[in-house]
Formats: structure tokens, sequence, C-alpha cells
């Protein structure tokens, strides 16, 4: 967050110092980026939601039939719970995935406002801002999914 923080403070004090893009331009194409990562995040986040709910009603239906057979049920019970989990780990990430890409988006958005070193300065901190964010989105998928994998 600290990152973040100082990644934002420095494109803007660069943005302010060395603009050769009119400012008004600039607002506009960030603002569009904006509006883009925002109706992106919105479909991701539905198509988590629907994973889930999906991955919810298949468990609810096979924790129903536990209780009308409890050996059988119960290893099919946990097989469901396993599926669920790497549905939920998998609808996670592509959201995760989605977020990163957008707020790079806007990022790039800002940096194209630059000129120079100064564009390739803030174009290098979002490009690393962006692999941080997709390796962390890995590691918690993969965590997900070795708990997956286990609870069975």
């Amino acid at each position: 967050m600290i990152n973040r923080s100082i990644l934002t403070a420095a494109i803007v004090a660069v943005t302010l110092s060395g603009c050769t893009e009119s400012m008004s331009r600039a607002t506009h194409d960030v603002g569009e980026a904006r509006d883009a990562a925002a109706e992106s995040k919105d479909g991701a986040r539905m198509d988590t939601s629907r994973e889930v709910a999906k991955a919810n009603e298949h468990f609810d239906s096979v924790w129903q039939a536990q209780s009308e057979s409890d050996g059988e049920a119960r290893r099919k019970l946990i097989e469901v719970e396993s599926i669920a989990m790497i549905a939920k780990a998998k609808a996670d990430f592509n959201l995760t995935m989605t977020e990163a890409m957008n707020r790079h988006q806007v990022a790039k958005e800002k940096c194209d406002a630059l000129n120079g070193a100064d564009e390739n300065a803030c174009v290098d901190s979002i490009n690393a801002l962006l692999i941080a964010d997709q390796s962390l989105a890995a590691v918690n998928r993969d965590t997900a999914l070795v708990a997956a994998e286990y609870h069975q």
C-alpha cells in the first residue's frame, strides 16, 4: 500500500513538472481507462460470483445427500468441497488478475502524459508493480489449490 502511494505521488509529481500533453487530454485518457477498468472489474466479479454460486449449489445438494447415507456421502462431500475450493481459487485469481491489469492500464495512461526519461521511469515502475501483483495472485491461487488438494 505504501509502495502504491509512493508510486502515485511520484507519478503526480512528474506529471505536474514535465507534461507535454495537455492536462485535459491526459485527464480524459485516465478517466476513460478508469471507466474501462471499472467495467472489466464488474464483469470479472460477476463471473466470480457465478462460479462460486454454482459451486455452492453443488455443495448444498451433496450436503443434503450426506445426511441420507453417511459413509459414501461424506467422501463425496469432501470431494465436492475440494472442487468448490478449486473453483473459488481460480475465480479469485481471475478477478485479482483483472484488477491488476486495470490498475496497470490506468497508471499507463498517466505515464503516457509524460515524455522521455520521466515516461520510461513511470512505465518501468508500473510494470514492476504489475509483475508483483501478478506474482501475489499466483501465489494465493497456488496456495488455495494445494489446500484443496490436501482437503481430499
